[in-house]
């Protein structure tokens, strides 16, 4: 091979080398940085995190429509715009129902705040045991209720972050707290527990469904003027 030739094999290995060292060093740039992308697309989210017991006869989740806006980190009226599709899954009437809806990055003296979404009025553990009334609607088997934040809370919450300067959550937990049929019976607590029809001898001792609560953590929700009250 002549001296010419060598020296032209030479050039194009000489290239393809370089150009593999190009190719290698953008990779090595490119990828960490698609992954750091992806963990921020992640992260720009704000999180809703299911804890309902999956034995109850009830599905939750986030009315489509209203998802986007709910999660937005950036738009500090998601409790306004947050509305919550509740299904009966079960093949009895739903009277009652009972959910909190915990932040637990935003404390008041170690205190997680909360909100309380409900539908219906008849606790079993309060004045009316649960009994269903004639002009009490029930949620019927595989029909569908939406749930939002009531108004009161939500300005509360407007209010309170106004003044106190929090923040707005990253995080959010839906609790289950209570179920009633409407007949005295259905489930309590965060672990979702059986209940049974309340005796006249127990009615004296009702207990109201906030001291029920399975989490460890103490709980503050709000009320109109932003002030938290105590559950």
């Amino acid at each position: 091979m002549s001296r010419e030739m060598k020296a032209t094999h030479f050039v194009k290995h000489l290239k393809l080398f370089l150009a593999l060292i190009v190719v290698s060093t953008l990779l090595g740039v490119l990828i960490p940085a698609v992954r750091t992308s992806g963990i921020a697309q992640s992260n720009s989210e704000r999180e809703f995190e299911d804890k309902i017991p999956k034995h109850l006869p009830i599905k939750i989740k986030i009315q489509p429509e209203k998802e986007k806006a709910a999660k937005d980190l950036n738009n500090r009226r998601w409790h306004h715009d947050l509305a919550f599709e509740v299904k009966n899954t079960g093949d009895k009437p739903i009277y009652y129902l009972y959910f909190v809806l915990d932040m637990p990055e935003i404390t008041d003296n170690g205190i997680s705040l909360t909100f309380i979404v409900r539908y219906g009025q008849r606790s079993i553990f309060g004045e009316w045991k649960g009994i269903a009334q004639p002009k009490d609607k029930p949620i019927q088997p595989n029909e569908t209720v939406i749930l939002k934040i009531p108004e009161s809370q939500a300005n509360g919450w407007d209010n309170t972050t106004a003044i106190e300067m929090r923040p707005q959550p990253k995080k959010l937990s839906i609790l289950f707290q209570e179920l009633n049929f409407g007949d005295g019976t259905g489930f309590y607590g965060t672990d979702g527990k059986p209940t049974r029809p309340v005796s006249k001898s127990e009615q004296s001792r009702a207990v109201h469904p906030a001291q029920l609560i399975c989490n460890p953590r103490r709980q503050k929700n709000f009320d109109a003027v932003g002030k938290g009250s105590m559950m």
